[in-house]
C-alpha cells in the first residue's frame, strides 16, 4: 500500500471533507490502487500556497478510461463525461442526544422546540453528541450556543432510551445537571426554539417531548426533582 500526497483546490477540499464529494476525478499518469492513502492538501490558487489543512481517504474503486470504447467519439465530444457518486443504503443508527437541566432557584429553562423532530413540543436545551465529546462537554457547548447561559457543576442525572416510531429515529438521551453561572437567558437560535421560561417539576409546560415520557418514570426521576 503507497500514501501519495496530491494538490487539491478549496472547492473540492470542502465537498470531500463534509461528505458531499465521494469520489476525486484526475488525469492518469500516476499510479494508484484500492487500499492505497491519499493525503489531500489544499491549495489556494488566489495566493499560489498551500493553506495547511489536510484531508486523509483510503482509495477504493479506480476505474481509467483510456480503453474504454463504450460510446461512440462523437457523442463523448458532444456530451462529455459526468461522474456519478453512489452511496451506500442509509443504514438506521442509535444516536446520543443530550438534554441540559439547568438550575437556578430551584426552577430549569425549557424551550418549545420548532423546525425539528417534537416540533411544538417543550424539553430543557441541548443537542446531539459530538464525535470525541463527553456529554458533559456537549452540554456546556449547546447550552451557551442555544440560550447563552454559562453553566457549572455539570454533572450527569439520567439515561433513557427514546424510540421516535413516527420519525424512524432512535435515541440514545443522557440527561444532564447543571447549576446556573451567568449569563441572561435569550432565543440565540430561533429556528429551533420559539419561547423560553423557567419551570419545575410541579409546573411542566404541554406537551412535552417524546423523552420525557421515558424520563418521568424512570429510575432516575425522584433524584432529580430533589434537586
Amino acid at each position: 500500500m503507497t500514501t501519495i500526497e496530491k494538490k487539491i483546490w478549496p472547492e473540492s477540499f470542502e465537498l470531500i471533507q463534509s461528505g458531499a464529494k465521494t469520489y476525486d476525478l484526475r488525469l492518469a499518469d500516476w499510479e494508484v490502487a484500492n487500499g492505497d492513502t491519499i493525503i489531500f492538501k489544499e491549495w489556494d490558487p488566489k495566493t499560489e500556497k498551500y493553506t495547511g489543512r489536510e484531508l486523509t481517504r483510503q482509495v477504493g474503486y479506480v476505474g481509467k478510461t483510456k480503453h474504454w470504447q463504450v460510446w461512440p467519439t462523437k457523442d463523448i465530444e458532444t456530451y462529455g463525461y459526468q461522474v456519478i457518486s453512489l452511496l451506500p443504503p442509509e443504514v438506521p443508527q442509535v444516536r446520543v442526544g443530550v438534554g441540559v437541566f439547568i438550575m437556578k432557584d430551584g426552577k430549569f429553562l425549557m424551550g418549545k422546540r420548532h423546525n425539528a423532530h417534537g416540533d411544538g413540543t417543550w424539553s430543557i436545551p441541548g443537542g446531539h453528541l459530538e464525535f470525541g465529546e463527553t456529554p458533559e462537554e456537549t452540554a456546556i457547548r449547546e447550552t451557551l450556543e442555544e440560550t447563552g447561559l454559562h453553566i457549572k457543576n455539570v454533572r450527569f442525572g439520567a439515561v433513557t432510551n427514546d424510540r421516535f416510531e413516527e420519525d424512524g429515529k432512535h435515541y440514545l438521551t443522557v440527561w444532564i445537571v447543571s447549576d446556573w453561572e451567568s449569563g441572561q437567558e435569550h432565543i440565540t437560535e430561533p429556528d429551533k426554539y420559539d419561547m423560553m421560561g423557567w419551570y419545575d417539576f410541579d409546573n411542566l409546560p404541554s406537551p412535552l417531548f417524546l423523552p420525557w415520557e421515558q424520563l418521568l418514570k424512570s429510575e432516575f426521576i425522584h433524584a432529580l426533582k430533589s434537586l
